[in-house]
């Protein structure tokens, strides 16, 4: 029996008979093999093709289609190798696909990933702390799909969101659903404030390296420190001026910086260099880093005065 590698799992992959295949025109039967294959209690059809040549993405979807509609599971394209570009026009077409040992795309099983040598489940990443972060500040997501995440999420692609849920189901802050599509629905049970209070133990420092200049420099960022606390609370502004940046950010504009006495030690202005970004001006209509983050990177400051007005502007948001 043959075995496909899907996500570190050797899966066996079962020979489809010619009756279970009744209704597949010739064309189809002749150019693919197919295979019932299990993973994660959820049964497919493995598809590959005897053609020498590959299809356009948008064949495999309409032949996904075509398959799906006879025998009734999701179809899963197998592939000796893909260019990264190939995987990104299947993956733009919603067709399911597997590299076998090296990448799955099936997110009706919301699986998107490489095989890991290891699990943590002690942090979130900096995707699943954007995602969670995202829900307790907006409308929220709950019942939402990846596909509806990847429409209104723009700062990270399906991939990224897809892992960001695993992340959030392994640690217990979500769960999920499947609707009749086998499309999992991300779900949160508990109130904000509650999901809040149980991911304290799972976040992330938001700021992964600072810097310093002695001018104001040109780029997109967004007000930081006490400064965004001045814009959220009733607390004085300070004399001098955290700003924050992603990192992919910063590395474009880094060499401009220098020109402004970029440094590691002091300076006037702070930088912030963020692991994701923050929830910003497309979303709170400011131009400061939103609360939950900001929280994240004062926290530790002992000043009484400050710690009240965090308190405050938490409380404000339940």
């Amino acid at each position: 029996m043959d075995k496909v590698f899907i996500a570190g799992q050797k899966l066996d992959m079962t020979k489809m008979s010619k009756s279970e295949l009744k209704g597949l025109y010739l064309d189809l039967l002749l150019g693919f093999a197919y295979y019932r294959v299990r993973f994660n209690n959820e049964i497919f059809c493995l598809v590959k093709s005897n053609r020498k040549s590959k299809e356009t993405p948008a064949t495999y979807k309409k032949l996904a289609k075509s398959i799906n509609s006879v025998l009734g599971t999701p179809v899963v394209f197998l592939f000796d190798y893909l260019e990264y570009y190939e995987r990104n026009r299947l993956i733009g077409q919603d067709v399911y696909f597997v590299v076998s040992n090296k990448y799955a795309f099936l997110p009706y099983l919301i699986i998107n990933s490489k095989p890991k040598t290891s699990n943590q489940k002690n942090k979130l990443t900096p995707a699943a702390q954007y995602l969670l972060l995202f829900h307790l500040q907006t409308n929220g997501v709950d019942n939402w799909s990846i596909n509806k995440l990847k429409t209104h999420i723009t700062s990270y692609n399906y991939i990224a969101l897809t892992r960001a849920v695993v992340c959030l189901e392994n640690v217990g802050l979500c769960r999920t659903e499947k609707d009749l599509n086998k499309e999992k629905h991300v779900v949160f049970d508990c109130s904000r404030k509650e999901l809040w209070e149980k991911a304290q133990r799972l976040l992330i420092p938001p700021i992964k390296k600072i810097m310093y200049c002695d001018s104001m420099p040109k780029g997109n960022f967004l007000l930081s420190g006490l400064n965004a606390l001045a814009h959220y609370s009733h607390i004085n502004p300070d004399d001098s001026s955290s700003l924050a940046i992603t990192e992919k950010e910063y590395r474009i504009i880094e060499q401009q910086l220098k020109i402004c006495g970029l440094n590691p030690i002091e300076g006037r202005i702070k930088i912030e260099i963020w692991r994701y970004p923050a929830i910003n001006a497309d979303t709170l209509l400011n131009n400061c880093v939103d609360r939950l983050s900001l929280y994240l990177t004062l926290k530790d400051d002992k000043d009484a005065r400050i710690e009240k007005e965090m308190g405050l502007m938490i409380n404000d948001l339940w």
